[in-house]
């Protein structure tokens, strides 16, 4: 194409060329005189360097505006700290959280595909947080859940790029805009966080609990909602049943959060809790996040000045500079017209009290083990930490029998 164009341009008879300036004085003919000197080959190598920088700018141009649909040979090769940044680790600052301790926060110039992750437990007020950080300018995270990240049947490298899509689809790419995904039963499984500290190693877990026996309940008859809403008819196992056994993620070793929460290795683990993450399908992953953790009534608290200390703790904690205001109570389901379906469990009923049961006692050792291990290590923040403790210390009480 070159060559092309030098033939062209140097086409053009000499004489022409040299009507180009004018010669009516001394230093316009000598200017001319000069510029008659100058060879073809000169010209030429003038113009190809014009050319080569229009062309890159061009080009420059046009990768910009698709860049969005390049994905990156390596997941750590994406850097959002040139203009699509605002994900940036921030520098060590140190700030008070409820339980007085000061929090130093962490220190690294690496940028964060996500910042932070609303990871879980299911019907543990993870939508609240969704509609509270949607509203909040300092956050960016999408109206629907992302869980393809512990999908096992995509690769690492897979689930990235996926993720990659998802991110450029849904959140802002602006500077000083935390990013953030949802997916609550992605706690059950470490596979998911562990594939997202390798783009996000600074990345921070949002995590809810709640009363087990509550949650069990709850998250029970979610499914059966789930089935109706969804026009699909499936057999629904009773609910005693899934003490030694699991449906669609329900079941009586889900409402252990302990087994979930080992996962993380946050804690010491003994050779029987190995054993069941094991028989669980499940190991102990090293991932350097850290975790807030909460309980899903702090989020409906009505101690004005003890919500407030908590939203702070939050805040805190993801590194905003605004004050979250207090959580809606929101929920999917809620904007459906309920029904009761006949397969809901009542759990007060005294058909389940063995489930029941079985139940508290389980939930007296979950508690206990985030009362006196988990919320000690370094990585865990426990939000409002004096009625969180409070909070989990009840759950080894019936409530059942509370409200007869």
């Amino acid at each position: 194409m070159l060559k092309q164009i030098k033939g062209r341009i140097f086409q053009i008879p000499r004489r022409r060329r040299s009507m180009i300036l004018p010669s009516s004085h001394a230093s316009s003919n000598s200017i001319h005189y000069a510029l008659q000197r100058l060879s073809d080959e000169t010209v030429a190598i003038c113009l190809l360097i014009v050319t080569i920088i229009l062309v890159g700018c061009t080009f420059m141009v046009f990768i910009s505006s698709v860049n969005l649909d390049i994905e990156a040979s390596s997941p750590k090769s994406m850097d959002f700290s040139s203009t699509k940044g605002g994900g940036a680790i921030a520098s060590n600052q140190s700030y008070k959280v409820a339980d007085g301790r000061h929090v130093e926060t962490e220190s690294s110039s690496v940028p964060n595909l996500i910042d932070f992750y609303v990871a879980g437990f299911p019907k543990s007020g993870t939508t609240s947080l969704l509609y509270a950080f949607n509203a909040h300018n300092e956050t960016s995270i999408s109206g629907e859940e992302y869980c393809g990240l512990d999908k096992r049947k995509f690769s690492t490298d897979e689930s990235i790029s996926h993720l990659k899509r998802h991110v450029f689809d849904h959140l802002d790419l602006i500077p000083n805009v935390k990013r953030g995904v949802k997916c609550p039963t992605s706690i059950f499984d470490a596979v998911g966080l562990r594939r997202l500290s390798e783009v996000s190693p600074g990345i921070k877990v949002l995590v809810g609990v709640r009363n087990p026996v509550k949650f069990f309940t709850s998250f029970y008859n979610y499914r059966v909602t789930e089935m109706y809403d969804r026009g699909e008819r499936y057999y629904i196992p009773p609910p005693e049943t899934l003490i030694k056994s699991e449906w669609k993620k329900v079941s009586a070793d889900m409402a252990r959060f302990e087994l979930s929460l080992l996962q993380y290795n946050k804690t010491g683990t003994n050779q029987d809790q190995l054993n069941k993450l094991v028989e669980m399908k499940k190991s102990v992953q090293s991932i350097p996040s850290r975790i807030f953790i909460y309980d899903i009534e702090q989020l409906e608290d009505k101690d004005e000045e003890r919500a407030a200390q908590f939203r702070s703790d939050m805040q805190h904690f993801l590194g905003l500079t605004e004050s979250l205001e207090p959580f809606p109570h929101e929920n999917v389901n809620r904007r459906k017209k309920q029904h009761s379906h006949p397969e809901y469990v009542d759990i007060c009923h005294s058909a389940h009290d063995g489930l029941r049961k079985f139940l508290l006692n389980q939930a007296s050792e979950t508690g206990k083990w985030i009362k006196e291990e988990f919320i000690f290590s370094p990585d865990v923040i426990a939000g409002g930490k004096d009625y969180f403790l409070e909070l989990v210390s009840r759950w080894n009480e019936d409530y059942c029998r509370e409200n007869n």
